[in-house]
């Protein structure tokens, strides 16, 4: 089967990337190597690129300071969490922060968590809270690349290219940050479709018309002769555009500043016959629609997809990559995974696989994504560490699933120094006896690990104790909504992807489309279509993907790391009153909207 499919640019990056330093509020502009300035130290850290140390050094200051300065040193200590990514450990800081003896850090603060917003996949929360915050003067560059986070996280590329615009504004004194902001500015023009670019062109500021217009000549000149002349006519009509500093000798050099509108080929190599047919399927059928989402037919790449069961996947990935493929999304199963990297030091092309595998060597051009539970626990074992909790038990079921979150749950929990008082595994006929063989165990948290009829039996339980509990996704069946049902599961939280528990407008269209041509399936497999439309979405940051990339899914939040596996945030939720709501990133309920 074959598809014409665009691959698209990245959407964003980190909002750090190329942005200015900005001084310590009140302390003056600083530097590193001035010894009498006390956060030399964390500043150096930063400068390598070591973030816990940085923040570690910041905690270390505040503890010896007095207000209004110790508040911003623990401010500090967020932001440095923030740029190394650690954000479990930064929503603990920030929920520490008593900024009552220093009111002027209050938009710094917006600002710092508005990043975790984001980070925990809810841009809008975030805009609404930037919304509130006047920031003065040294603040308004992270405020406006926070800004812009969020509206690429959200999809909304036309707003980001004027905010991207605004920001250099902000920049000219910083030539490296505004040639990079350029660089991401020309990426988000690259990936709006002409009929959205059109309909900028006609807003009157000069600059936006300038970089559109240039965008649609470079997109619609098909020989690259006539490429001098089109440019020259475009620097008449914009003498002193910004582009002209750095993008238009580029073009001038014949190179191209962001991946090129070409034609490319996509392999979708999945098993769509045998054990995992219905899974192969679910997760073909969520990336063709949001392919045709994204243009469909009017793009102009190809997708290949083909049934791999009981193929060497070696040999098929060869076959593809001869073919033509200069991405390759899959292989699903764990097995093709391992065949396909054995030997392997790089790969040929770009390649996504559905699944995650221990290597026991760093395989360059190789991607692994997946909805593995042992993640998702992990994710969970740490929310519950953040929010405060030592002594835990561990309650998962029978068999390999359990075996797995449970392990999981243990590793996480005693590697950050906890306590784990018990384990408990039961059967789906023996929960009764299982619970009552606890008895009076002494415990701060459950750590739960249950599909949602055996969670209605468990958590009563321990409800009833006052114990926090905690579960992953699978607690949770969003095709059941039905309140009286899910009283049982009352206080309980979980974590799970923005499709499921807040779709924004975007995933609600796909969601449709994928209802009305799959009703059946779409109800037991719903998270499987988000893999699916995450798996051909990522593909825009694939291909310049470095640690610290993020791309805003609708699985989660989700970030690169060093091994080039991708990390998956999660939305938290819990229930009150038979309903799973929302929190925001400070842990407030979110309001019914």
């Amino acid at each position: 089967m074959t598809l014409k499919l665009t691959l698209l640019p990245w959407l964003f990056m980190l909002f750090l990337s190329g942005c200015v330093s900005v001084p310590l509020i009140g302390s003056g502009q600083t530097d590193p190597a001035q010894t009498s300035d006390p956060t030399q130290h964390a500043r150096r850290f930063e400068q390598q690129g070591n973030y816990l140390a940085a923040a570690k050094s910041y905690i270390q200051l505040a503890t010896k300071a007095k207000p209004p300065l110790q508040q911003e040193y623990y401010l500090s200590a967020v932001e440095s969490y923030l740029k190394g990514n650690m954000f479990v450990e930064a929503r603990i800081e920030l929920s520490r922060l008593n900024l009552a003896p220093a009111p002027q850090l209050m938009p710094r603060q917006q600002i710092a968590a508005a990043r975790l917003d984001i980070a925990e996949g809810q841009p809008l929360l975030a805009l609404q809270r930037l919304q509130q915050v006047v920031p003065p003067p040294e603040w308004r560059v992270p405020y406006q690349q926070t800004q812009i986070l969020a509206l690429e996280a959200q999809g909304n590329l036309v707003q980001a290219v004027q905010a991207r615009v605004a920001l250099s504004n902000l920049l000219t004194t910083d030539r490296p940050a505004l040639l990079a902001n350029h660089d991401q500015l020309w990426k988000l023009l690259a990936q709006i479709p002409d009929t959205q670019l059109t309909e900028l062109m006609r807003q009157q500021q000069k600059e936006v018309q300038g970089w559109v217009s240039l965008a649609l000549l470079v997109r619609h000149s098909s020989a690259a002769t006539r490429l001098p002349l089109l440019l020259s006519n475009w620097q008449s009509e914009y003498p002193q555009h910004p582009a002209t500093i750095d993008i238009i000798p580029m073009l001038q050099q014949g190179k191209q500043p962001t991946l090129p509108v070409a034609s490319r080929r996509i392999a979708l190599l999945l098993p769509l016959s045998g054990q995992f047919k219905v899974q192969a399927e679910a997760i073909r059928d969520g990336f063709v629609a949001a392919w045709y989402a994204d243009g469909g037919a009017n793009n102009r790449s190809e997708i290949d997809i083909q049934d791999v069961t009981g193929k060497n996947a070696q040999q098929v990935y060869q076959e593809a990559v001869n073919n033509g493929a200069t991405v390759v999304v899959g292989p699903l199963e764990r097995d093709s995974i391992l065949q396909l990297a054995s030997g392997q030091s790089s790969l040929p092309v770009p390649t996504l696989a559905l699944n995650y595998v221990p290597m026991p060597n760093y395989v360059a051009n190789l991607f692994q994504f997946g909805l593995a539970p042992d993640r998702e626990a992990v994710t969970v074992a740490l929310r519950a560490w953040a929010d405060g909790h030592r002594r835990a038990i561990v309650v998962v079921p029978q068999g390999a699933w359990g075996d797995r979150v449970g392990a999981a749950f243990r590793d996480t929990w005693t590697r950050q120094g906890g306590q784990v008082i018990r384990t408990q595994v039961y059967g789906s006929d023996n929960i009764s006896t299982v619970l009552k063989a606890l008895g009076n165990a002494s415990t701060d948290a459950v750590l739960l690990g249950a599909y949602p009829r055996e969670a209605r039996m468990i958590v009563p339980f321990f409800t009833g104790r006052s114990m926090a509990i905690y579960g992953t996704s699978a607690v949770y069946s969003d095709a059941v909504q039905r309140p009286d049902l899910n009283r049982d599961l009352e206080g309980l939280l979980f974590g799970d992807m923005p499709w499921v528990l807040a779709p924004d407008s975007s995933a609600l269209q796909l969601q449709n489309t994928i209802q009305q041509q799959w009703p059946a399936l779409y109800r037991e497999h719903s998270r499987v279509y988000a893999f699916g439309v995450d798996a051909y979405q990522v593909l825009r940051t694939l291909v310049q993907a470095r640690p610290g990339t993020q791309h805003q899914g609708q699985t989660g939040l989700l970030t690169f790391n060093n091994n080039g596996d991708l990390d998956r945030g999660l939305m938290w939720a819990r229930f009150i009153n038979g309903t799973a709501s929302p929190m925001s990133s400070d842990g407030v309920q979110r309001m019914a909207e």
